[in-house]
């Protein structure tokens, strides 16, 4: 059965967040949430989960509660997940996606 991509990528789109309206109200959510956490490695483990629903088991001995957060959906995650989800043919795009997320949580900044 065919999966409905809610993000039309193409192999040669390039990532312009000014194309994504919905993306910056979603890190703020998540950043607002991440931040109530106590410390840890929050944007590796959001970006693993996002991009492949995993988390590197170390990750979640060493910090569940932040692993539980994250792979509950207790955060409005889907906009990230689908924009990952639906650039997986553009390797290109995922990449400026992650640098842009990475970007958002260091400017943030999460604590």
């Amino acid at each position: 059965m065919p999966t409905y991509q809610k993000f039309r990528v193409g192999e040669s789109n390039s990532f312009d967040p000014a194309s994504f309206p919905e993306l910056q109200p979603c890190l703020q959510q998540i950043v607002a949430q991440l931040n109530r956490e106590s410390a840890g490695p929050k944007t590796e483990m959001l970006l693993s989960f996002v991009k492949d629903h995993r988390i590197k088991s170390q990750l979640v001995a060493d910090h569940p509660a932040l692993a539980n957060l994250i792979s509950t959906k207790s955060l409005p995650l889907a906009v990230l997940e689908d924009l990952f989800e639906s650039s997986r043919t553009n390797p290109s795009f995922r990449n400026d996606l992650e640098k842009f997320v990475s970007a958002y949580f260091a400017a943030a900044p999460l604590y």
